[in-house]
């Protein structure tokens, strides 16, 4: 049998095969070949984008990926079979098999959209030539999983049990039955191998942690891959089985302390019955890298694989791939959702910025879930990837290198189809979909506080990793033209010390184990439409930063530090307030400073005013409050208290009648640090001086 089949398989090849160089004599021989895409003619939309303009987003963004892949990472390989290929789709946090699965699923969404289409992407490849790499590409998967019996050993070996073999594989499962009318027989019973074979090996023990690193993820990505095999595979006798698995998998995703004893009922049986983990805090954030690491609170977007999974297959989406969806969203995900579709990082940046990666998530809550103000983000975050990638004019949308965006092009291909599959959801402004999320939002255990209004999002963390506070303009004209963006960046309007105590006692930066920040007061103000928080954070033992963050309800917060020293000490203190600016690229425009003696406004979009005369030299893209300065101490003085109100999209015009209002009243001995500024809230005096 294994040699007729190899027969069969080499029989058919023949028929799919085309050269590579087709895509270079389809550019033409000319070396001055002019980009593939280009976005002249593509502007910001504020109003919600109707499902059919998001599905051909969709398709858009991906045949003119596709476009980018065949022309710079295909490689004709005879290492797993004569006559074979794959791409070079391996790259930062994406091995060789997801890579090539994530471009799988893409390839078959975009052929079995347009069946009758012969030329594709701005190069016209033919269609030939994508169906036979995509054909090369699913068999070269297979090949190189070690669990297929004509596995051949090599350097692309891949396959479970591991903890992301559903990841590298379901993208080329769902792609063989996209195409499953033109696939050859051979093909497919690989295809159907290797997904029965993968599904086997998630019976084992589901993985327990929610601090440092939560195993949710594994969770979520394991879940749908075994929901796809019991469909597809629903005559095969162990697919019950592989349905029973799937569903428990989704439920410990989003397990808390107590589902283990819960007697509520999930698809037939008490939540006691499916737990074996604690996977997210109470109030459903999780930590991942060891801080509140935002992409996997949105990887529960994947579960929408599972929902089509179902769907696609005429069977009901069971509860347990909807459980706590909702209550996610609303509680924690739209929270941190932003103006352009992207999400807040509190605690700084860890991946690729300003590249949607969750968009997904968005699609799936407003398709499956029918939850009409993510797809008013989702709208939002469509535009910005379209944009970016026009402007590109290779097919690339973020920086980062193609192994990595391939896991971009998979989420655009299952958002497409689950727009297909499930009807859309009422369509909302953004306006109406943000409304939902104003006020003080807090998550202790993540150690962070959000303050979110019609004009602003002000965030405070105070994690061991990182003190960061954002302080980022929001609103629909700011999409309409975004001008900058605030890099999530860890230092953002954190202090750096170096205090020498002694001789030979110096601490900085770098001693991380003296430098926890604490959370001293938090409260709402303003009839819980405000913010005021205050943290503690020592350097050492000698040296003790309070810093206070008060966040109106309008478009004023006010930033404010002071110190305190224990010892005789001398005290180095950088820059304070050290705020970037800058754009992904894509977005590049000249970024207009206005400035008076206490005062800089940035492009009329975010601006700073201080009681006292701020730096002459501030680099264009950031702003600091002070210069560095050294300070000498005596135990339990207080020194160097400074404050700054930062507002959001307020003209320049204005700013010097603003800054010719604000005062600061200092007296440490005294223990008094009050600001009067001046906002829409009218003349405001605020007492800053952090009292636990």
């Amino acid at each position: 049998m294994r040699m007729r089949t190899s027969v069969l398989c080499a029989a058919v090849f023949v028929v799919f095969s085309y050269s590579a160089n087709t895509v270079a004599a389809a550019q033409g021989d000319s070396e001055d070949v002019a980009p593939a895409i280009a976005g002249g003619g593509f502007h910001f939309r504020t109003e919600t984008l109707t499902p059919r303009e998001r599905e051909d987003l969709y398709l858009k963004l991906i045949e003119d990926f596709l476009g980018w892949a065949e022309g710079e990472y295909w490689v004709d390989s005879d290492v797993l079979e004569t006559g074979g290929g794959y791409f070079k789709a391996k790259g930062r946090g994406v091995t060789w098999a997801r890579g090539n699965s994530n471009l799988c699923v893409a390839y078959a969404v975009l052929l079995s959209v347009f069946p009758d289409r012969q030329r594709f992407t701005g190069h016209g490849i033919p269609r030939s030539l994508l169906q036979d790499h995509l054909r090369k590409t699913m068999r070269a998967l297979c090949l190189s999983n070690k669990n297929c019996m004509r596995h051949i050993p090599e350097s692309h070996t891949w396959g479970g049990p591991s903890w992301q073999a559903s990841l590298e594989f379901i993208g080329c499962a769902w792609a063989a039955h996209l195409m499953e009318g033109t696939l050859d027989r051979c093909t497919k019973d690989l295809v159907a191998e290797v997904l029965a074979k993968e599904a086997d090996n998630l019976d084992k023990p589901i993985p327990s942690g929610k601090t440092s690193d939560t195993k949710s993820e594994d969770c979520i990505w394991n879940a749908p891959f075994l929901a796809f095999a019991a469909n597809k595979l629903a005559t095969d006798p162990r697919a019950p089985r592989w349905d029973r698995l799937a569903r428990k998998w989704a439920l410990n995703a989003t397990s808390i302390a107590g589902d283990a004893t819960s007697s509520t009922t999930v698809d037939g049986h008490p939540l006691s019955y499916w737990i074996v983990s604690e996977n997210v805090f109470a109030d459903l954030t999780l930590e991942n890298h060891g801080f509140w690491s935002v992409p996997y609170q949105f990887e529960y977007g994947l579960m929408g694989q599972g929902d089509l999974a179902y769907r696609v297959f005429g069977k009901p989406v069971p509860e347990a791939f909807r459980f706590r969806a909702r209550q996610m969203w609303r509680d924690v995900n739209a929270v941190v959702s932003l103006w352009d579709g992207d999400t807040l990082f509190p605690h700084g940046q860890d991946w690729a910025w300003k590249d949607y990666q969750h968009i997904e998530y968005f699609c799936r809550q407003g398709t499956s879930l029918g939850n009409p103000a993510a797809s008013a983000f989702e709208s939002r975050a469509l535009q910005m990837l379209r944009k970016r990638q026009l402007t590109g004019g290779t097919g690339s949308v973020c920086d980062y290198d193609f192994g990595y965006q391939t896991s971009l092009a998979q989420p655009w291909a299952f958002s497409y189809l689950l727009h297909r599959y499930f009807p859309p959801a009422k369509t909302i402004s953004y306006e109406q979909a943000e409304a939902a999320v104003y006020g003080v939002h807090v998550y202790p255990y993540v150690r962070t506080a959000i303050h979110r209004t019609r004009q602003k999002l002000v965030s405070v963390s105070w994690h061991p990793r990182s003190q960061a506070i954002f302080i980022l303009p929001e609103g629909s004209s700011t999409f309409a033209d975004p001008p900058f963006f605030v890099p999530y960046d860890r230092d953002s309007a954190n202090t750096r010390l170096i205090v020498r105590a002694g001789p030979g006692v110096t601490v900085s930066a770098a001693d991380r184990k003296n430098l926890q920040p604490t959370l001293e007061r938090l409260e709402s103000t303003h009839a819980g439409k405000g913010m005021h928080i205050v943290v503690r954070r020592p350097w050492g033992l000698a040296v003790t930063q309070y810093t206070t963050i008060v966040s109106l309800p309008d478009e004023a917060t006010i930033y404010s530090t002071v110190f305190r020293a224990h010892t005789d000490a001398e005290v180095e203190i950088a820059p304070l307030f050290p705020l970037r600016m800058a754009m992904p690229s894509g977005f590049d425009k000249h970024v207009r400073r206005y400035r008076g003696t206490n005062w800089v406004n940035i492009s009329d979009h975010i601006a700073f005013v201080s009681p006292r005369q701020i730096p002459e030299d501030i680099p264009e893209d950031r702003f600091f409050l002070t210069e560095r300065r050294t300070f000498r101490v005596k135990a339990g003085q207080w020194f160097s208290p400074v404050a700054v109100a930062v507002y959001v999209r307020q003209p320049h015009g204005e700013m010097g009648q603003l800054a010719r209002r604000i005062s600061l009243v200092e007296a440490p001995r005294k223990k008094e640090l009050k600001l009067s500024i001046l906002s829409s809230n009218g003349a405001t005096e605020i007492d800053l001086w952090p009292r636990p």
